[in-house]
């Protein structure tokens, strides 16, 4: 028996065949849903940091704490993160020193300038000026500014005592009536924003 005559042109395979042409092969196949293969896990657990932080305007009189929540909320959204790790950052900027707060830490130095630029801006007023003035002063001597520090100063300028406080205070000074002679319980319906 001879061999089959192999020199004509070959012939185009045909599409019905089962066993017919194959592409490129696909992906591999996923691991079942109950085996985690490492990379399905770090799929899942990781998010990406925000490309910006965005920040409301900077508030007048009683729209202070509003403005303190939304700013802390949109920092710790900004972060991208599965824990609360962001939060205690940011939240030192009510407790530390602001000079305390020249190191980010590590992991928090592209969010810490995110931050600063967000702050700078939204820099306006007196405020402002202070920002300006704490930017300059860190371009000067070489070091970039730092979120956390800028944020610091803002909340201390907003805080009891100071010039956001004092404005939300006369504010409501104005407004109020006195009914009786008891002044005693205005302060306290000050401090709880009552009128």
């Amino acid at each position: 028996m001879s061999p089959p005559n192999n020199s004509g042109p070959p012939t185009p395979p045909d599409p019905n065949d089962p066993n017919g042409p194959r592409g490129p092969p696909g992906p591999p196949p996923m691991p079942p849903e109950d085996v985690d293969d490492g990379a399905r896990f770090y799929r899942r657990s990781t998010t990406k940091e925000a490309d910006e932080v965005k920040l409301l305007p900077f508030p007048e009189g009683s729209q202070w704490r509003a403005w303190e929540g939304n700013t802390i909320h949109a920092i710790v959204s900004a972060a991208g993160r599965q824990d609360d790790l962001a939060q205690a950052w940011i939240l030192q900027v009510k407790t530390e020193d602001p000079e305390d707060l020249n190191e980010p830490g590590t992991g928090w130095i592209s969010l810490d300038r995110k931050l600063a630029a967000a702050i700078t801006k939204i820099a306006r007023g007196e405020i402002g000026r202070e920002i300006t003035q704490h930017n300059t002063t860190a371009l000067n001597q070489g070091r970039v500014v730092r979120g956390r520090v800028l944020l610091a100063i803002v909340f201390r300028y907003y805080a009891s005592g100071t010039n956001g406080q004092v404005m939300y205070d006369m504010n409501h000074l104005q407004a109020c009536t006195l009914h009786g002679e008891n002044l005693d319980g205005v302060p306290q319906h000050l401090e709880h924003g009552y009128e």
